[in-house]
């Protein structure tokens, strides 16, 4: 099944390339994955570049995730970075993880929180009963999200 918008490139260089994924494109390939994935496209996209064909040869870590430095959520359209190389993969893949990387999401909510910024601190885990989900929990990971309501939009009857 072909999806109506394939992801797109927004930038490239020698080190990566920056796609913008449209929802409901998942980022890798999964047992859960039905259609077409954006680590599908980019194995197509990249085959024939050397640099990015000579890492996916020789590191495991760099095949497994086809250059890919994270991902996003099906249903969440954005930029997706995806390194050349090896060397560009550990780096960036660093980079999130030691949080030098800041992530910015635009969302339309159901109802409106009290204040009109904030921030949320709780730490998330995978969903015992349903691994597709994500919970609050005391054994989780600590998650910090700063919000900012934009614009209120009042509800048509």
């Amino acid at each position: 099944m072909k999806h109506k918008s394939e992801p797109t490139v927004i930038f490239e260089d020698e080190y990566l390339l920056a796609i913008n994924k449209p929802p409901g494109w998942v980022t890798n390939r999964a047992d859960s994955a039905v259609g077409p994935t954006c680590q599908d496209w980019a194995e197509k996209y990249f085959q024939n570049d050397l640099q990015w064909q000579a890492s996916y040869q020789q590191d495991e870590v760099f095949r497994s995730r086809s250059g890919f430095a994270h991902r996003l959520d099906k249903d969440t359209s954005g930029v997706l970075l995806i390194a050349k190389s090896d060397k560009s993969l550990k780096s960036l893949m660093s980079a999130f993880k030691n949080r030098q990387m800041q992530k910015t999401y635009l969302a339309l909510a159901h109802g409106c929180p009290k204040s009109t910024k904030g921030i949320i601190s709780a730490a998330i885990i995978r969903h015992p009963r349903n691994r597709e989900r994500f919970s609050v929990s005391v054994a989780g990971r600590p998650s910090q999200t700063h919000f900012e309501v934009l614009t209120q939009l009042n509800e048509i009857n």
